[in-house]
């Protein structure tokens, strides 16, 4: 089973990514806030993360070049959301954060399992 770490402070959005994942047999660990998942992030050891970038306390972006920064984590790939878009900075905010890939919100979900799918493999249960 793999596990997911979704950053994600919309309780809709989040319960909805976490119902979508449970289909394809992972462990999604929904977290409101940056600051509550880094810890969880350290110690849970996810196979993918999945991390709006709007939320409460710190920044999608500051969050991932942490979690790249660190010889522990940075091996984690990253996929950072947002409904936000602007692509000239979100296209040099994804490379300063060390970030893997970036899905604009709304998205659709076939679009985010293909994501998904080129970092980890996953199937329907």
């Amino acid at each position: 089973m793999k596990r997911i770490i979704v950053f994600e402070d919309d309780e809709k959005l989040g319960g909805a990514i976490k119902d979508f994942l449970e289909q394809y047999n992972c462990q999604p660990i929904l977290v409101p806030t940056g600051k509550d998942g880094l810890e969880l992030v350290k110690k849970g050891n996810p196979d993918l993360i999945l991390m709006d970038l709007l939320m409460p306390g710190i920044h999608g972006f500051e969050l991932c070049k942490i979690i790249k920064e660190d010889e522990e984590t940075k091996h984690i790939p990253v996929i950072v959301m947002s409904a936000v878009y602007n692509p000239s900075i979100v296209g040099m905010e994804l490379k300063d954060s060390g970030a893997n890939e970036f899905i604009k919100k709304p998205f659709d979900f076939s679009v985010l399992l293909e994501m998904i799918e080129s970092f980890i493999y996953i199937t329907l249960e």
